[in-house]
C-alpha cells in the first residue's frame, strides 16, 4: 500500500491520496510529499524509490531487509535514516519491532516499512488534522517520527520501572513463584530491548 500526504506550500492545502499524487508533486516544485510505503512488492517499491526520488541502491537494499542495524547516512539529494520502532498498541514489553526506512530529501519524506507502525499512523494524523506541519519540512516530520518511536520506548521503561517497584514490596512482604516467574519475564523481555538500544 502507497499512502501520501502532497501539501502545496503557495495554498497550504493538503491532498491525500495514493501512487497518483507522486506525478503531481513532480510537476508541482511547490509541493512537499511524504509517501508512505507499507508491505508492497519490494521490486515494485525499488523501481518507484529510484524513479521518482533517486535513492541510492544499497539504502533501497537496506530499507528492504527485514533486520538491519540502526544507521543514518548522507547521500546527494537525501538523507537516509533507518530506525526501530515498535508495534504493539499501547506500547509493552510484548510489542514487536518494526523497522522503519526514513529518505528526506529536500521536498519529499519517503517512510517504508513492513509491519504496522504506530507511530508514522499517529503522525501522519497529526499531519491531516494540522498540514501546516508537513509546510515546515520533511526533516521536520522525520524528527517528529523519531521522536514518537522513542518515546514509545520510553514509555515501556517507565511503565516496568513503576512495576517492578511495587513487585519488590510484595516479594519482600510474601514471596512466592509467580513472581519469580514474572521477575524472569521482565529480564528476558529487557534483554531483547537491549539489544535493540544497542
Amino acid at each position: 500500500m502507497i499512502e501520501t500526504l502532497l501539501y502545496d506550500t503557495e495554498a497550504e492545502l493538503l491532498r491525500r491520496g495514493g501512487p497518483e499524487l507522486i506525478d503531481a508533486w513532480r510537476d508541482e516544485p511547490h509541493t512537499i510529499l511524504w509517501a508512505n510505503f507499507f508491505d508492497e512488492p519490494p521490486q515494485a517499491e525499488g523501481a518507484l524509490f529510484e524513479k521518482h526520488f533517486g535513492l541510492h541502491p544499497l539504502a533501497i537494499q537496506d530499507a528492504q531487509r527485514d533486520r538491519h542495524p540502526p544507521k543514518i547516512e548522507r547521500f546527494d539529494g537525501h538523507v537516509f535514516l533507518l530506525v526501530r520502532g515498535l508495534t504493539g498498541e499501547p506500547p509493552s514489553l510484548d510489542s514487536g519491532i518494526v523497522q522503519i526506512a526514513l529518505f528526506v530529501g529536500s521536498r519529499f519524506l519517503v517512510s517504508r516499512h513492513s509491519r504496522p507502525s504506530p507511530s508514522i499512523r499517529q503522525v501522519q494524523e497529526n499531519v491531516v488534522t494540522d498540514p501546516s506541519l508537513l509546510g515546515h519540512g520533511p526533516a521536520n516530520i522525520a524528527g517528529t517520527v523519531s521522536r514518537r518511536i522513542a518515546d514509545r520506548y520510553w514509555k515501556i521503561l517507565m511503565d516496568v520501572e513503576a512495576r517492578l517497584e511495587v513487585l519488590e514490596e510484595e516479594i519482600f512482604d510474601d514471596a512466592d513463584d509467580r513472581h519469580l516467574e514474572e521477575l524472569i519475564g521482565y529480564r528476558t523481555s529487557l534483554e531483547k530491548y537491549r539489544r535493540e538500544f544497542s
